[in-house]
């Protein structure tokens, strides 16, 4: 795992006593692995943080005060900036020891074992908030709920800068999970489309031809459960599933880690998340790899993040274990169900939450540090100390927990995880446009510069900016790019009839993975007057139109005139006419009919479709189509 990040904030009251509080060192986090990352940080870097947070009335300038992770040293770090922490309002420091990174950067650390933080008044003897906490969770924060209160919960989703208690609004794990593919294990191209949405700690293995993915699933943030996703067409579709598990050890299971085992899937978790004291690490087995049965618990300890395989070179079991402090634990068996003993002797710091795999005859083991993640060797009962490769996958928000299914030789897909919490790549909308090309065809182009999660688009015309009586253009959703960085341009045709001199608004609706949807526009555009226009190849200078009577109850003549034609294009000269709803739909059609001597062609209309039933009052578009390609459109209204 990466190194926490800590925030701490100090404060100082100019116009209040320090005896009346309003001062709280109110969250915190000492094992910060991908839940927010230092902006002060070159390359970037996860850093332990604590959170202040001012409960009064009133502003509070912060200079002159102190900050500490030892009350015998209670004047330990000084905030010597000039910052003001509005009423009601949250302020963070990095606890990193990295003083030189600025002002808000605190010349001490958080151990993620236990310690003591405290808020110290500028008199340097004074403390106007302290705490003593104790063993933390990786990305797990610890806080006072609701803020400034006297009661301290652990949360698994961290609100640094923002309001503590709000998990059930925020829903459990705001990660994604994406996908990779290699020939060697090494070098990996990045799927940018999200495989699930609010999921995380992913878990593969490639089983009876199918990819079994399993993931913690918080689809639903009131029933967040252990899943599974099964592929049968290499990862581009899974059908999820509920995973059952048979046993007293597994209420909230999580860290799933599957490998295959005589023929069944052996599945390795953490199985009473939640307690925040002391894991178990079960596993269980199954046929159909939904249904489990729990064999036993194989370690205990502040552990998660199991990685289960087997040396066959040795002959033993091998259990990596994440100990909170951004290293790895080795344990060993005789037996994947038997009780794992830790090796005192095995020491490596490179980085943590590793998954080990058998690659071309080889152990890879894929692990997090703060180079994001990374790929060693496990060879002769160790992790080698030199890489194989760093930074393998290349994404623009922090990744962790990789996990790879060999599907084959020279075919391999890892799945990782990434966290939407910290700044995921934004649909950013560059441009929006329309444009008039003839006829009636009105063409719409617009740019992204990023995406996250899009799905696709709608889009929605209206006659007037406020979008009343809207219509949806599009009838099927526009793909999107799904997520990227990279621009993506998209077009898009209305050939829905239009009528000159008319002003049409245009919205786009983006609708995402998660269910939500987002809004962009309007832009606006207005038809030109045809008979100033001569349409191309039409040969027609002049254009007029003519519906007696207008408005009409139902039997009504439709008159076309061409005041200027060519003569010789004026005999068997042919026209067709369509007419269509308000809502875009063709209710009904004319067949050609020949252009007259007078260059005039008129049609009659009872106000009834094409079945012969009648229309409703509303209005009607008229399109005639010129046998030369040219087309004009106008309206009327029927009121019956």
């Amino acid at each position: 795992m990466k190194k926490a990040v800590v925030f701490c904030a100090i404060f100082i009251v100019w116009s209040m006593s320090v005896s009346a509080q309003q001062l709280f060192i109110n969250e915190f986090m000492a094992e910060n692995i991908s839940t927010i990352e230092d902006p002060d940080e070159p390359g970037g870097a996860f850093e332990d943080w604590i959170e202040i947070y001012n409960g009064e009335t009133n502003d509070v300038s912060l200079g002159g005060m102190y900050l500490t992770n030892d009350l015998a040293n209670l004047t330990k770090w000084q905030y010597n900036g000039g910052y003001v922490i509005p009423a009601g309002g949250y302020v963070l420091f990095w606890a990193d020891n990295e003083v030189s990174e600025g002002e808000m950067h605190t010349n001490f650390e958080l151990a993620a074992s236990g310690g003591e933080i405290a808020l110290v008044a500028a008199d340097g003897v004074t403390i106007i908030d302290s705490y003593n906490y104790g063993t933390q969770t990786a990305d797990v924060s610890e806080g006072r709920n609701p803020d400034g209160a006297p009661n301290w919960e652990f949360f698994q989703h961290p609100t640094p800068s923002g309001p503590n208690g709000n998990e059930e609004e925020q829903g459990p794990y705001f990660d994604q999970i994406f996908a990779a593919t290699s020939t060697d294990g090494i070098n990996w191209s990045v799927n940018p489309n999200i495989i699930f949405d609010h999921a995380s700690v992913p878990g593969a293995v490639y089983f009876e031809n199918k990819i079994f993915l399993y993931f913690v699933n918080a689809t639903n943030p009131d029933n967040e459960k252990l899943s599974v996703g099964i592929s049968s067409d290499f990862g581009n579709s899974f059908d999820i599933y509920d995973v059952i598990i048979s046993g007293s050890h597994s209420p909230h299971p999580v860290d799933p880690n599957p490998i295959i085992e005589n023929g069944n899937i052996r599945l390795t978790y953490v199985g009473n998340f939640g307690d925040y004291q002391s894991f178990d690490i079960v596993t269980a087995n199954s046929a159909d790899g939904i249904h489990f049965s729990e064999d036993a618990v194989i370690f205990s300890g502040f552990v998660f993040d199991p990685d289960l395989f087997f040396d066959d070179v040795n002959n033993e079991w091998i259990l990596f274990l994440n100990d909170g402090d951004r290293h790895l634990k080795k344990a060993t068996s005789t037996s994947s169900t038997s009780v794992f003993s830790e090796d005192p002797n095995f020491v490596w710091t490179l980085g943590s939450i590793s998954s080990t795999h058998k690659i071309g005859g080889s152990f890879n083991t894929y692990y997090t540090n703060d180079n994001g993640i990374s790929v060693t060797e496990y060879a002769n009962g160790n992790l080698s100390q030199s890489p194989l490769a760093e930074g393998i996958i290349d994404f623009p928000t922090p990744v962790a927990d990789p996990t790879v299914a060999v599907l084959g030789t020279n075919n391999y897909m890892m799945y990782f995880k990434s966290s939407s919490n910290d700044n995921p790549t934004p649909l950013v909308l560059s441009s929006f446009t329309t444009s008039f090309v003839g006829g009636t065809t009105v063409l719409l182009a617009w740019t992204t510069q990023t995406e996250s999660g899009n799905l696709g688009w709608n889009i929605y015309r209206s006659e007037s900016a406020d979008f009343q009586n809207s219509l949806q253009i599009n009838s099927e959703l526009i793909t999107g790019a799904g997520t990227t960085s990279e621009p993506t341009n998209y077009s898009f045709t209305d050939e829905n009839p239009v009528l000159e001199n008319t002003t049409y608004f245009y919205r786009l609706e983006s609708r995402n993975l998660d269910g939500t949807t987002e809004i962009y526009g309007p832009v606006s555009l207005t038809i030109p007057n045809s008979e100033n226009e001569n349409p191309e190849n039409s040969n027609v200078t002049e254009f007029g139109f003519h519906i007696f009577p207008n408005p009409f109850n139902g039997n009504g003549t439709i008159i076309f005139k061409f005041s200027q034609m060519e003569e010789s294009n004026v005999q068997n000269r042919k026209a067709a006419l369509d007419i269509y709803n308000i809502k875009g739909r063709k209710i009904k059609s004319f067949p050609l009919s020949e252009i007259d001597n007078s260059s005039k062609i008129s049609f009659q209309w009872n106000g009834k479709n094409d079945t012969n039933n009648e229309t409703g009052s509303g209005i009607y578009f008229f399109k005639l189509k010129l046998n030369n390609g040219g087309i004009f459109t106008k309206k009327c209204l029927l009121i019956r």
